[in-house]
C-alpha cells in the first residue's frame, strides 16, 4: 500500500518538473527570438544610413561584433549577426 502511495506521489511529481522544464524551454526560445528578432531591426534600421552596404558590412559589422563579443561572449560573430538580420528581414516580408 505505501509503495503505491509513494508511486502516485512519484508520477505527480515527476509531472510537475516535466510541466515546468516544457515550459521554461519555450520561454527561453521565445526570448531568444526576440532578442535576435531586435538585434536583426537594431542592425537593419542603422545600416539604412549608409549608402554602401558592402563598407557596411565589412567595418560596421566587426566592430560591432568584436565589442558585442567583448561585452556579452561567444554568439555575436558577423555571421551570426547578418543572420540576426536576415532572420528580421524574413519575418518583416511575412507581416507584411
Amino acid at each position: 500500500m505505501l509503495e503505491k502511495y509513494n508511486n502516485k506521489m512519484i508520477q505527480e511529481i515527476t509531472n510537475l518538473v516535466e510541466e515546468v522544464k516544457s515550459n521554461l524551454a519555450n520561454e527561453i526560445n521565445k526570448s531568444i527570438i526576440y532578442v535576435y528578432w531586435n538585434i536583426g531591426r537594431i542592425i537593419v534600421s542603422n545600416e539604412n544610413e549608409f549608402n554602401n552596404r558592402l563598407e557596411y558590412d565589412k567595418e560596421i559589422l566587426k566592430g560591432l561584433s568584436d565589442e558585442l563579443t567583448k561585452y556579452l561572449g561567444k554568439g555575436y560573430s558577423i555571421s551570426n549577426l547578418k543572420y540576426m538580420r536576415v532572420f528580421y528581414k524574413h519575418i518583416q516580408t511575412l507581416m507584411n
